[in-house]
């Protein structure tokens, strides 16, 4: 999630890092299903992106409270991702 607070940006998240491999393990675990995968060449894609917690933190008053686990169930229940 890309926020922008008065001309600065940052990225928020958690302190766990998870990659796309990651949370489409974690569906396929939840879902109690294989979901079949392509892995296909990257060009100029970003290697890492991480959070910057003290932005979100003193910019935006805001922790991670969930687990990716969370926020996987709640996108199969079709919920808010933000309660």
């Amino acid at each position: 999630m890309k926020i922008i607070v008065t001309g600065c940006a940052g990225y928020i998240g958690g302190d766990t890092p998870y990659s796309v491999l990651d949370i489409v393990k974690m569906f396929s675990v939840l879902l109690k299903k294989e979901i079949k995968l392509k892995m296909a060449e990257r060009k100029n894609d970003v290697v890492v992106c991480t959070p910057n917690l003290k932005f979100a933190l003193n910019k935006l008053g805001w922790t991670n409270k969930k687990t990716i686990e969370n926020v996987c169930l709640s996108v199969i229940k079709g919920g808010n991702i933000h309660e």
